[in-house]
C-alpha cells in the first residue's frame, strides 16, 4: 500500500479542487471528522470507538496528530495519508474513487513517483 497519495488536477483549465463539494462528501462517512486545529484536514474513522479515540488522543496533544488515516485539503492537491486499519483504507479508498471520478486527476506517491496511468484503471495500486 503507499502511505501517502497526492491528487491534483490534471487539467490546465481546473486549478483548484472543489473544496466544499471535498467536504460534503466526506461528510457522508459518519465518523470522518474535521481535525479541531486545522479544520482542512479530516480523520477518518470507521468506527465510533476509533474516532473517539482520535478525538481524545488529539485533545490530549493538540502537537501530534493521532496514528489514523487523514485526508488533507488544499485547493491544488488533495493528499490521503493511509495510516490506520483496513476499514478506515476502504473509506480512503471510496473517497478516492469519488474524487477520481469527479476531477480528472494526476497522482503520485511522497517520493514523487507518477502514479496516475495506474489509477486512470483502477486503485489498487494505492490500496494493495
Amino acid at each position: 500500500m503507499i502511505d501517502i497519495a497526492h491528487f491534483s488536477p490534471a487539467d490546465p483549465a481546473l486549478v483548484q479542487f472543489d473544496l466544499a463539494a471535498c467536504r460534503a462528501q466526506l461528510a457522508k462517512f459518519p465518523h470522518v471528522f474535521a481535525d479541531t486545529a486545522d479544520a482542512d484536514t479530516f480523520i477518518v474513522c470507521a468506527t465510533a470507538a476509533d474516532a473517539q479515540w482520535a478525538r481524545e488522543t488529539r485533545a490530549k496533544e493538540p502537537g501530534r496528530m493521532p496514528s489514523c488515516a487523514l485526508v488533507m485539503l488544499h485547493l491544488a492537491r488533495i493528499t490521503l495519508g493511509h495510516r490506520g486499519s483496513d476499514a478506515d483504507h476502504q473509506l480512503m479508498r471510496q473517497f478516492a474513487e469519488w474524487l477520481a471520478q469527479s476531477t480528472v486527476c494526476t497522482v503520485v506517491d511522497d517520493d514523487g513517483n507518477d502514479l496516475t496511468a495506474a489509477c486512470h484503471t483502477s486503485l489498487d495500486i494505492l490500496y494493495a
